[in-house]
């Protein structure tokens, strides 16, 4: 799911989110829509300091969250237990 403009530019200018955490963002639907629902979250309660702070810890969580992808080497991984598997039938 691809984000909109709007709201590519909240996450890399204003959240500090790098190009590739945003398209990791848009290739795992779960994160993308809690974020989303963080960020509306965000703008709904502007006077409220504690659920901004709420806000801000759980996107430095999806951060973390993306940055430390287990499917970083994904094909890399299928790759070598392909090898693997195809070498143990042998």
């Amino acid at each position: 799911m691809t984000i909109d403009e709007k709201t590519r530019s909240i996450l890399t200018d204003k959240l500090k989110f790098t190009s590739e955490q945003v398209h990791k963002l848009e290739n795992n639907a779960g994160l993308l829509a809690r974020t989303l629902n963080l960020l509306s979250m965000a703008r709904r309660s502007t006077q409220q300091p504690e659920i901004r702070k709420f806000v801000q810890v759980q996107l430095t969580r999806i951060k973390q969250t993306l940055d430390t992808s287990p499917y970083v080497n994904n094909r890399l991984l299928l790759k070598a237990r392909a090898e693997y598997y195809t070498f143990q039938r042998s």
